[in-house]
C-alpha cells in the first residue's frame, strides 16, 4: 500500500484548529482500514510504524519547522485496557521520520463513550470538557505550531476539544494530522 498525496482540508469557523492533514480517506473495509482497526482493536502495535509511515519525507514541506507533535490522549482507564495509546505511537513514529519533537501535552480526565459507537449529532457533544493539559498551568509557545495526532477524524470533534484545551493555552497555530479522514452520515 503505497501512501497517497495528503488530504488537505480546511477547517471552518466552528473549529479550533486551521486544517487537517490526512494520507488517505477511509473506506469502509480497505486495506488501510483493516490496518487501522488491527491496531487499534486487535493490539498490535507493530502496525503503528506502518501507519505513520504512510506520513511520508516529503511532507515536511506542508508541515511548519516549528512544530510540536501532540497525540491525542486516552483516559487511564482505557489505555490500560488496550495497553497503549495509538495516537501516541503514531505521533512518535511520524517525530521520528520527520525529525519533529512530540509532546505529551494534553490529558483526558473523563471517561466517555467511545466516538465509533456513537452516531454523528451524539459525537458532538460526547467529549465535551474530556481533555485538559497534562500540567497545570502549561503555556505553550506562541510561535510554535501544535500539530495534533490522531488515527482517524470523522466529525472533528475530539480533534476539535483537544485544539480549545491548545488554544486556552496559549497556542496560536494548530493543525491536525491523521491517517484517515472518515465520514459519517448527519442524518441520525
Amino acid at each position: 500500500m503505497a501512501p497517497a498525496e495528503p488530504v488537505i482540508e480546511a477547517a471552518n469557523g466552528n473549529f479550533a484548529f486551521e486544517r487537517i492533514i490526512a494520507a488517505a480517506p477511509h473506506k469502509e473495509g480497505s486495506p488501510l482500514a483493516k490496518l487501522i482497526h488491527r491496531f487499534k482493536y486487535d493490539g498490535a502495535q507493530e502496525t503503528g510504524s506502518t501507519l505513520a509511515g504512510f506520513i511520508r519525507e516529503e511532507w515536511r514541506e506542508v508541515l511548519p519547522r516549528d512544530a510540536v507533535l501532540v497525540p491525542v490522549p486516552l483516559h487511564k482507564r482505557r489505555k490500560l485496557f488496550r495497553g497503549f495509546n495509538q495516537s501516541e505511537i503514531l505521533a512518535k513514529g511520524i517525530g521520528k521520520t520527520l525529525n519533529i519533537r512530540c509532546e505529551n501535552l494534553l490529558q483526558r480526565h473523563i471517561f466517555t463513550r467511545p466516538q465509533v459507537e456513537l452516531e454523528y449529532k451524539d459525537r458532538l457533544s460526547n467529549l465535551k470538557g474530556a481533555f485538559s493539559p497534562a500540567n497545570s498551568g502549561y503555556k505553550c509557545d506562541q510561535n510554535a505550531t501544535y500539530i495534533l495526532v490522531d488515527d482517524v477524524a470523522t466529525t472533528g470533534t475530539t480533534l476539535n476539544e483537544c485544539a480549545k484545551v491548545l488554544k486556552s493555552a496559549g497556542a496560536k497555530n494548530i493543525i491536525c494530522l491523521v491517517v484517515c479522514r472518515a465520514t459519517i452520515s448527519r442524518k441520525a
